[in-house]
């Protein structure tokens, strides 16, 4: 992953557990990492594996 999107997220998962932030932003800033790292696939509909 980039060091920036992971950092972030870092950020604010601790956050999240310090009560700063909600869970919500902490799966997001995650997401978002994971997203720009190319780990995850952008597009929201399922992936039609059998063809």
């Amino acid at each position: 992953m980039h060091a920036a999107g992971v950092g972030a997220a870092y950020r604010t998962c601790r956050d999240a557990l310090d009560g700063w932030r909600t869970a919500r932003d902490a799966c997001k800033a995650f997401v978002r990492a994971a997203r720009k790292a190319g780990l995850l696939a952008s597009a929201r509909k399922p992936v039609d594996h059998a063809g």
